[in-house]
């Protein structure tokens, strides 16, 4: 079993993969960690599926997972939970908007802490200040509903608890903060500078940002209703 899985999402980012890895490897162990990565290929049609079948093959540590239609973020990082073995779970962008230099520093809080997850709370300008605005809104209803910190993103460490924990739940759009406040584990957040996307462009229009801002409010909701008088712990 590695001490950590680390779950890529992968869609529109065969520029960025490389590098990516190259840079989660190195930190990792220099932290002299054992891990796994798991690079969810979610049918991206730019080329990842190809970048990362080339690049698995030269480090057996990357666990590629080719998903045979396009099933979102959400659901993809959905399938890579279940695939993880570590003893805890990382899960992050792969855009190199989440730098991978800060995990060591989210490990040791969750170490530290009476906690079962640690976000990256989300620090800088990344974004254009109109979808700043948007997200500052859709995170603090979030954080009423589901009690997730109010800076929580995408970038998290769990532990196998949590994990385990998250799994359970049956919901037909799963979203990871939803569900991780949902359990009712004791989270927390840490300041963490969110770099501006170094190429390309978010695959998020503002509809699809309402959509999912939407469906992700619902999941909170619903997670929320599902697991009332319940705290699941599974080891």
């Amino acid at each position: 079993m590695p001490h950590l899985s680390v779950i890529l999402p992968l869609y529109r980012t065969a520029d960025s993969l490389e590098e990516l890895l190259a840079r989660l490897c190195a930190t990792l162990e220099a932290a002299h960690l054992t891990f796994e990565i798991i690079a969810v290929n979610d049918a991206c049609p730019h080329g990842s599926g190809d970048r990362l079948t080339f690049l698995a093959a030269r480090d057996p540590r990357v666990v590629p997972v080719h998903l045979a239609c396009n099933v979102g973020q959400q659901r993809a990082v959905w399938r890579g939970l279940q695939s993880a073995r570590g003893e805890h779970i990382a899960i992050m962008d792969a855009d190199l908007q989440d730098e991978p230099e800060h995990l060591p520093a989210l490990l040791q809080i969750l170490a530290s802490r009476p906690v079962h997850a640690v976000f990256a709370g989300r620090r800088g300008h990344y974004q254009h200040r109109s979808r700043m605005a948007t997200s500052y809104l859709f995170k603090r209803l979030l954080h009423l509903i589901a009690h997730v910190p109010p800076d929580a993103g995408s970038y998290v460490v769990m532990t196998r608890a949590m994990a385990n924990s998250v799994l359970r739940f049956q919901v037909p759009n799963p979203y990871m903060l939803a569900l991780i406040g949902a359990t009712r584990l004791p989270v927390t957040s840490i300041p963490v500078p969110r770099a501006s996307r170094p190429n390309g462009h978010s695959s998020y229009s503002e509809w699809t940002r309402l959509q999912f801002a939407w469906r992700g409010l619902r999941t909170a909701v619903a997670t929320r209703l599902q697991n009332r008088g319940t705290s699941w712990i599974t080891n």
